[in-house]
């Protein structure tokens, strides 16, 4: 679900809670090491001059891909919780 449906305030709330949860979490810690490791593979196993800009974009992508799935699935039931919460408040049921 995209958040472009929340008032700014509450999307900025959700945004900053879920940044809390996963820096608690080892989330954080897997991507960094991920995305160090790979930015090291690439760096030695490449011989020409690197387009570093290129590279930052690769290594996102391939860290999205990989690191998605691991995010932690109490963080998405909570947020699930949280969007499914407002939404029904702001938009009740029809009886």
């Amino acid at each position: 679900m995209s958040c472009f449906l929340l008032p700014p305030g509450k999307k900025n709330r959700l945004a900053e809670l879920a940044n809390s949860e996963l820096r608690m979490s080892v989330w954080t810690d897997d991507v960094y090491s991920f995305m160090r490791s790979q930015k090291r593979r690439r760096i030695q196993s490449s011989d020409i001059s690197q387009d570093f800009d290129a590279m930052r974009k690769q290594l996102v992508s391939d860290a999205a891909r990989v690191c998605r799935s691991k995010v932690p699935e109490s963080l998405m039931e909570n947020l699930i919780k949280r969007l499914r919460s407002y939404f029904e408040d702001k938009y009740p049921p029809k009886a």
